[in-house]
Parts: C-alpha cells; sequence; structure tokens
C-alpha cells in the first residue's frame, strides 16, 4: 500500500522565524507539552518533533515544503479537485480491499477527519500540478533544451567484423530503396532490439553522441544515412518519424514527468521563487543528502 504521508507543519518551517544561520538548531516551542501517554509513556511536542528529524524526516519535510508552494501557486480548479478526488478514491479502495474500515485508517494515520484528509489529497494534486505549471510557462525553453524527436534506429555491431557490418547496411539500404517498410526491416536487422521500435528521444537520451548529432540537422521526417558509433564499433541507420513539437507533446510531456532530472530542477526553480529555507542544521543535512535539489539558500 502507498505510504501516508501526514503533512504536519514542521517547526523548522513554519511561519516563526529561527535566530542564527543555518548551523542553528531549532527550538520548539511548548516542547514540554503533552501530546499522548501509552501507560506510563508520556510523548511531548518536544518528542515528536525529535522523532520527525530522524524516521523519515526528510520525505516528510519535503512533503511539507512541496504542499506550501503547491498551494501558493496552483489554484483549485474544478480539474485539481476531480484529481483529488480521483486520489482519494485510490486510496479508499485499497484500503477497503484490505478489509478495514477507512475512516478509521485515517484517523490511525493522524487525520482528524475524513474532510482534512481530502484536504491532503487536494494539496498531494496540486503538488502534482506544479510541474505542469512549470512546463506551460517554460515550454518553449524546455523544447529548445530537449529537441524531442520520434524515430526507430538500427544498430548494428561492427566491433568484431567491420566489412560485414558494412555489408549488413548495405542490404538494409537495398531493401529501403525497394521500398520495403522501415518498421519491419528494423525488427529484423536491429541488434538492439528495444531501437528498432518507435521511440521519444531527447538531447538527454542516453544513446550514442552520433546519432544525437544526426537529430540535431533533422527538420523533418527522414532516414539517415549509415551512421558511425563514436567508439567506431558500431553502425546505424536511422529513420526520424516525427519532429513536430505539438503532435509529441502528450509523449514528451509523460517523459519529463518521469524524468528524476526534470523533476529537480522543477522543484529547484520553485524553491528559489520561494527563498525556501532550512535553518536547523541537522535537517538542513537531512535535505542536502537525501533531497539536494531543494537546496537553494545561501
Amino acid at each position: 500500500m502507498k505510504k501516508f504521508v501526514k503533512i504536519a507543519l514542521l517547526l523548522v518551517l513554519s511561519l516563526s522565524v529561527l535566530s542564527g544561520c543555518k548551523d542553528a538548531t531549532a527550538n520548539v516551542s511548548d516542547a514540554s507539552q503533552l501530546l499522548f501517554k501509552i501507560g506510563k509513556t508520556t510523548v511531548t511536542k518536544g518528542d515528536l518533533y525529535a522523532k520527525m528529524t530522524t524516521d523519515d524526516a526528510a520525505n516528510t519535510i519535503i512533503s511539507k515544503v512541496l504542499g506550501m508552494i503547491a498551494t501558493d501557486e496552483i489554484e483549485t480548479t474544478d480539474e485539481i479537485k476531480k484529481n483529488a478526488e480521483d486520489l482519494y478514491t485510490q486510496y479508499k479502495e485499497e484500503i477497503e480491499k484490505n478489509k478495514q474500515d477507512f475512516e478509521e485508517t485515517i484517523k490511525s494515520y493522524g487525520y482528524a477527519s475524513l474532510e482534512e484528509f481530502m484536504n491532503f489529497c487536494i494539496e498531494s494534486a496540486k503538488t502534482t500540478a506544479l510541474i505542469d505549471k512549470y512546463i506551460d510557462e517554460n515550454w518553449e525553453d524546455i523544447l529548445k533544451e530537449y529537441s524531442p524527436v520520434k524515430a526507430r534506429i538500427i544498430s548494428i555491431s561492427a566491433a568484431s567484423d567491420l566489412d560485414a557490418a558494412k555489408k549488413k547496411a548495405a542490404e538494409v539500404f537495398d531493401k529501403i530503396n525497394a521500398g520495403s517498410d522501415f518498421a519491419t526491416i528494423a525488427e529484423e536487422y536491429s541488434e538492439t532490439k528495444d531501437y528498432a521500435k518507435e521511440t521519444l528521444y531527447t538531447s538527454k537520451s542516453s544513446i550514442d553522441q552520433s546519432i544525437k548529432d544526426f537529430f540535431k540537422s533533422v527538420n523533418a521526417p527522414k532516414i539517415s544515412e549509415t551512421i558511425t558509433s563514436q567508439n567506431e564499433k558500431t553502425l546505424y541507420i536511422v529513420q526520424v518519424t516525427n519532429i513536430n513539437a505539438e503532435q509529441l507533446k502528450s509523449d514528451f510531456v509523460n517523459y519529463l514527468k518521469n524524468n528524476s532530472d526534470f523533476s529537480n530542477t522543477v522543484y529547484s526553480y520553485f524553491c528559489k521563487k520561494h527563498n525556501v529555507k532550512f535553518y536547523d542544521i541537522d535537517v538542513y543535512n537531512l535535505i542536502k543528502n537525501n533531497y539536494p535539489a531543494f537546496l537553494v539558500q545561501d
């Protein structure tokens, strides 16, 4: 089951200003205030803060940071409400699938009511929408940076016998010139089968630089001449099938959303915009070790 993250208001990120530099240690107001008691064991606000800074604290803190930013950046539109309702339903179905009472389980995770949990789902939907907002506001620059294309690639090993590889490439071109379907030829001849499939590629894709250089030269769908890899151990024949940014947008956006480097760029951008600072040295080090993209302070 998905892990629930209770969006607790950590005092290191609260509206009260902590004095000192990043080497300071946060002090919890009313640290001795009793929160709950089990038998003879008591738990205070100070105990809870200490627990939060050791038990998956980085995840909890970052969830709160993103939630606060998203609340400020994203309006509660009908689409956000719908996405939040879908998330709420997913949690509910997953819990009830395990024969558990939904409301009781939600409360056991620290939510006072189903309404409070729905607010969490709305905040989560807004957090997800941060990436969409960044993409919409920076679309042209993102296109220039990533230069997305769709292509099929035939790869032929030349490591052991260059002449044999060239002969195989010649056979491919004979079939292409005779009118054979490139996709069919790719399935037959490509020694890397995944390359034979039509795939979205960008300037960040993990493919040989010689192929990326060919992509840069293309301004319309076309088939390459034989391309030699940089280490000269592989020959490539590439069919660029689509370079239209609008037609590629859906697949490209999905690619961006699943790219951790891009996500870090987005989060770093919003953290800078909102001047996110971590004052407690332990929290600072947690974020540095686990989520460095969020460290934007001097």
